[in-house]
């Protein structure tokens, strides 16, 4: 046994330590990690944790990471690092020092670090969840929708019932999801069924390897593609089972207090579990459903057989539409709670019986399939009815897409018309939502778009690496063989990858005029907002020359564009959705003709086209995958493209079941859960995981000396991503958490970035409901909350005012103001040099946060407000709380 710890006989010794403190082992006193260089309990044996040696420091930072991924000692400012709490995926780290004898280090209080990229490295490391983006945008276009209107003047989309907009919007968004797993069942059985079994069945048209298939007549090779179809939904539901047990499954029993305006603070709000399943049953049998119908429809014989199979999937479908607009698959009743116990068997029941129903329609399709064509050969064409089916569908979600804009138009007027007033001009314009609100359409349009776009590739990929593809209907004169028919109305959808070509260049060209733009008036001090060397004054810096005043006026200029993208990225969806449009017009009134068009017959450019197409398209797919796996491995790309991604996969399913799995839905459960640990939150429930936490460290902990510290108040300290999830835990703590806990956000996107694109949860009157919850003694709001801001910065920014300006006016004490505003300046690059300095300092725009020391000077005055006046540890009870001066300022 290592020396200084205690026997089994020692343990009732040493059994007060365990009461108000916090054990630093994995999850249990002599827990550890695996790849740790030693466990937690050893190092305290040695004296080699530093924060033991730092207990009379009241306060614990807990610094949660950005997009960037970092790691334990990156965040902890410290060489060494032991994990003390989650698991392999994420977990929370502190310092140690391997020759004992801990010391402060660089940060002088006690420092916990969160690390969280285990949860999206993943899914990024998986190119398959590409193929899944257009589920996920479904799911941001539901958060973007604009706010509702409070039913009271205080009750907000947290407290009050829904409007007729609000639901009806949110329906669409519903059943337009349906509509995209249905297209991807769809163009799964076009490639297996329609392509592979109904049109190569010829000899020699497959692969060699294949030959068996081949051999088959065309039913059973009908049946064999149809199991493979409900093997890709089965495959889908696998997946989303397995992320939902590992992201939705974690929960915590805290209760956050009332919050007016502010949703984040719904005690539900990360508790989707019940919902994803109930939705992926609906979606699940609607795709095997459409599977069955697009084999039963071409079935030669048994007539009974294949028209069971047929009124089962009708029926199917028309069941998960309905169920889909009922109230057990709306996440606002979810979240309501308002169905009773009855309620909820009933829906699960329905769910069970619709997917039941899609089994024996798929069983039926099978058989009647298999059993009434033994034909051997190949036919011609696409399968009887696919071109119709597509068409139809391509047209339903052109009209729910629609009806959408229509309804997210009227609900954006009435959001603007009630918050018209509420706030000064520039406040009004810093805050405006993206397209006034209308976000929620361009990502609908854009999931719609990439949907179709994936349909394509997959569908004319295949097409040609077997043969010619050619669109359903037409005729050519070619001279190969190998033909394969895709239905028209896909064939059409790939003009869209011209749109989407094109509407890149513009967009491209707009942003760049924009940064020249931009740029010029920087230099020139004409933006009217502070000057380059307003911005450093009295700073101790020296005039900047011209070089290094373009150098700057450049990097302001790029942070200046995320203010302006809107714009671009309505181009490129403009363009995609028209080129869709378009193309599927022409092909329509061409195809509905009776007369084959002359202009085609014959002609080679179509073929050209398709094979332009296909390239542009996996070129394109390739050039996504390539990014997506080099972000894991280069943090620069990472913020690019991984800032992305994250803020994607930060809101949880709420109306694709399918999509990647939402990493908040774990996150802050898990952060909210370790506060209250960290901060001795009392009155736990049986089943609450920080009272179970608890009780896994008694065993072992009486002899393990030196393991815990102090229980006491939390600084959270949240960069980029970090800071969106460090509000949306401070949002979910309860009261006696709360209380004891300060928010420093680094690189900060609440405003600049949610704000716009989400309103109604980080709008101005959900972050000043934050303010206020961080209140100091005398109410003042933002009391305990600080947001460093840089000018360099293109993705975070400041809240509430932006923070170079006020420098600028000579009307106000600076050194007030830096002491008392949430929004605080830092400097980037630290000081001005003349442009003779051969090594003028670096700019680290989004980057290199924790080592900032303006951060560190900040981070201090937040420690010191939470430990001036607090009483000693132990000596407060729970009613004695108002005493304290961070406590909350009372509503």
């Amino acid at each position: 046994m290592p020396a200084g710890m205690h026997t089994p006989d020692e343990a009732g010794q040493v059994s007060g330590q365990i009461s108000g403190q916090v054990p630093l082992g994995f999850d249990a006193a002599w827990g550890f990690a695996g790849l740790d260089q030693t466990s937690p309990a050893r190092a305290a044996a040695a004296g080699a944790l530093v924060d033991v040696s730092l207990a009379d420091q009241p306060v614990t930072e807990l610094r949660i990471h950005g997009v960037s991924g970092s790691n334990g000692p990156i965040m902890l400012e410290h060489p060494t690092a032991l994990q003390v709490g989650g698991d392999q995926v994420a977990g929370f780290f502190r310092r140690w020092n391997p020759g004992g004898q801990g010391s402060a280090s660089t940060v002088p209080w006690k420092l916990e670090a969160y690390s969280w990229g285990g949860l999206t490295e993943a899914p990024l490391a998986s190119a398959s969840w590409l193929l899944l983006a257009p589920f996920m945008m479904y799911n941001v276009a539901f958060f973007m929708l604009p706010p509702e209107r409070p039913a009271n003047g205080e009750a907000g989309p947290g407290q009050a019932g829904r409007g007729a907009g609000h639901w009806a919007a949110q329906a669409l968004l519903r059943l337009l999801a349906l509509t995209a797993t249905i297209q991807l069942v769809a163009s799964a059985a076009t490639v297996m069924v329609s392509t592979a079994a109904w049109q190569a069945g010829r000899k020699g048209l497959l692969p060699a390897w294949m030959g068996w298939y081949a051999n088959r007549p065309t039913g059973w090779r009908m049946a064999i593609a149809l199991v493979g179809v409900v093997a890709v939904v089965a495959l889908l539901w696998a997946i989303s089972v397995a992320t939902a047990t590992r992201y939705e499954a974690r929960t915590t029993t805290a209760r956050p207090g009332r919050h007016n305006v502010w949703p984040l603070a719904e005690p539900g709000f990360w508790r989707g579990e019940k919902l994803v399943r109930r939705q992926r049953s609906l979606h699940s049998a609607a795709g095997c459903a459409t599977a069955a119908l697009i084999v039963a429809l071409p079935a030669e014989r048994l007539a009974a057989l294949r028209d069971v199979a047929i009124g089962l999937a009708a029926a199917v479908l028309a069941a998960a539409t309905v169920l889909i607009l009922a109230p057990m698959a709306d996440r606002h009743v979810h979240l309501r709670r308002t169905d009773t116990a009855a309620a909820g068997r009933r829906a699960e029941l329905g769910c069970r019986l619709t997917v039941a129903a899609a089994a024996v329609a798929i069983v039926a399709a099978g058989l009647a399939a298999g059993l009434s064509d033994g034909v051997d050969g190949a036919r011609r064409g696409p399968l009887p009815g696919l071109t119709g089916l597509t068409l139809v569908l391509i047209i339903i979600q052109l009209a729910l897409l629609a009806a959408l804009a229509l309804t997210v138009t009227r609900l954006a007027t009435v959001a603007a018309r009630n918050a018209g007033g509420a706030r000064d001009r520039r406040a009004d314009r810093a805050f405006l939502p993206y397209l006034g609100g209308g976000l929620t359409v361009v990502f609908a349009t854009f999931a719609f778009c990439l949907g179709w776009q994936f349909t394509v590739l997959l569908n004319l990929g295949v097409a040609k690496l077997l043969g010619t593809p050619v669109p359903g209907g037409f005729k050519f004169a070619v001279t190969t063989p190998r033909v394969f028919e895709v239905p028209w109305p896909v064939f059409a959808s790939g003009a869209g990858t011209i749109g989407l070509v094109a509407g890149v260049i513009v967009a491209a060209m707009l942003l760049g005029a924009t940064y020249l733009r931009l740029r010029a008036r920087i230099e020139a001090d004409q933006t009217g907002s502070i000057s380059i060397s307003d911005a450093y004054a009295g700073r101790g810096g020296q005039e900047v020359g011209p070089r290094g005043r373009r150098k700057i006026a450049g990097v302001w200029a790029v942070a200046g564009l995320a203010e302006n993208i809107t714009l671009p990225v309505l181009l490129v969806v403009g363009f995609w959705l028209i080129a869709v449009i378009a193309a599927e017009v022409i092909f329509g009134r061409v195809a509905g003709t009776s007369a084959r068009p002359h202009m085609l017959t014959g002609s080679s450019w179509l073929h050209g086209a398709v094979s332009l197409v296909v390239v542009a398209g996996v070129l394109t797919e390739l050039s996504f995958m390539i990014v997506l796996r080099s972000a894991i491995r280069s943090p620069s790309d990472r913020r690019i493209i991984g800032a992305l991604w994250d803020v994607a996969t930060f809101w949880p399913r709420a109306v694709h079941p399918l999509a990647p799995p939402c990493y908040a839905e774990r996150a802050v459960p898990e952060v909210v859960d370790r506060i209250r640990l960290i901060t001795g939150s009392a009155d736990l429930a049986p089943d609450d995981p920080v009272r179970l936490l608890r009780h896994a460290e008694q065993p072992d902990l009486p002899m393990s000396p030196g393991l815990t510290v102090p229980a006491g108040p939390v600084l959270v300290t949240g960069y980029s991503q970090g800071a969106v999830i460090a509000i949306a835990v401070i949002a979910q703590l309860p009261e006696d958490a709360a209380d004891q806990v300060a928010l420093l956000t680094l690189a900060c996107p609440a405003r600049r970035l949610y704000g716009r694109a989400f309103p109604a949860y980080f709008g101005p009157a959900q972050l000043s409901q934050l303010s206020e919850s961080l209140a100091g003694p005398a109410g003042q709001p933002g009391y305990r909350w600080r947001n460093m801001v840089r000018r360099s910065d293109y993705i975070g920014s400041w809240v509430f005012r932006d923070p170079f300006d006020r420098l600028a006016d000579p009307g106000h004490d600076r050194q007030r103001w830096l002491g008392e505003q949430v929004d605080q300046p830092c400097w980037d690059p630290v000081v001005l040099v003349p442009d003779a300095d051969p090594t003028p300092p670096p700019v680290h725009r989004h980057s290199a946060w924790w080592q900032d020391p303006r951060a560190g000077q900040v981070g201090h005055l937040l420690v010191t407000r939470l430990t001036t006046g607090r009483p000693a540890a132990g000596t407060v009870s729970r009613p004695e709380r108002a005493d304290r001066p961070w406590r909350r300022r009372p509503r």
